[in-house]
């Protein structure tokens, strides 16, 4: 009975090793899972929040794209003010060569 008593004992001490080599192996199944799932959580925020961004650039574009071309706008503003201030005067002045020239009533 020794021997059986060994060979069983032998058979006890395998069946543990496979049980903890089954629990090892769960374990890192059941991390793998929720990894994977940790993941995928991530990767779905991110592809919902990429036409937010895209949005945002798009906004900052325009808005730099303007900041860009305010001073060359600014710049064609005060010419076309010059330009009637000019336009303006030379009226005025042939106003005055008009009442001139205007024949008065006898």
């Amino acid at each position: 009975m020794t021997i059986l008593g060994e060979q069983i004992s032998k058979v006890e001490s395998r069946f543990q090793e496979g049980i903890k080599q089954l629990e090892t192996k769960a374990t890192e199944f059941l991390d793998r899972v929720e990894f994977e799932s940790r993941v995928s959580d991530l990767q779905t925020r991110v592809l919902e929040s990429i036409p937010k961004m895209e949005a945002e650039l798009k906004s900052i574009e325009t808005r730099l794209t303007r900041a860009i071309q305010k001073p060359e706008l600014e710049t064609k503003l005060a010419e076309m003010e010059k330009k009637i201030y000019s336009l303006t005067t030379e009226i005025e002045a042939l106003k005055g060569r008009v009442k001139d020239l205007e024949v008065p009533d006898v």
